[in-house]
């Protein structure tokens, strides 16, 4: 039995992958207690005074790309300069701190974004070739067509937990004193 489990009989924790705005709409009509999403995206700014954050972890990201693309463009520099990057985030923001960032370590950046909604699509798109992702290794590391390249230091993300100031659940306030 999980030892958190007896220590906090009341609180169950279940998960969903959603989009953005079905996300939102949830957590205001208290469909959802909380959601969990990378420091990144900004699509739950709009709303940033009546929430709370909690950063959860800290994760390494890794550009990624096939080994076809690899074989076809010789090097990730190349690859970066020739195909999309393929991205879940529809923010103008996250795509211009990538293309600044990737030219300050690779010396090229993209041309072309492709937004998908969810990540079962952006693992078959990059699958196939059809561009490059920047994604925490740990998710898709287990994939055997894919090479991972080093980052760098500024696409370190970090996973927040997200819920509404107004009338959080019991296993909420109690998360948040343990781990505030």
């Amino acid at each position: 039995m999980n030892p958190s489990k007896k220590k906090y009989p009341s609180v169950s924790v279940s998960y969903i992958f959603s989009d953005e705005e079905k996300l939102l709409k949830d957590l205001q009509s208290s469909k959802l207690d909380a959601f969990i999403c990378p420091d990144m995206l900004e699509f739950y700014h709009s709303i940033s005074e009546q929430i709370d954050e909690l950063p959860l972890a800290c994760i390494k990201v890794s550009l990624v790309c096939s080994k076809e693309l690899i074989h076809k463009y010789h090097t990730i520099e190349n690859v970066i300069s020739h195909v999309p990057f393929i991205t879940k985030a529809k923010e103008e923001n996250y795509h211009n701190f990538c293309r600044e960032e990737l030219y300050g370590r690779f010396h090229q950046t993209f041309h072309d974004t492709v937004i998908v909604k969810e990540f079962p699509k952006q693992l078959l798109l990059l699958s196939l070739s059809r561009g490059f992702s920047i994604l925490p290794e740990e998710k898709i590391r287990a994939e055997e067509n894919l090479v991972f390249f080093e980052a760098g230091s500024r696409f370190m993300e970090t996973e927040k937990l997200i819920c509404l100031k107004r009338n959080p659940s019991e296993a909420l306030r109690l998360l948040f004193r343990t781990y505030s």
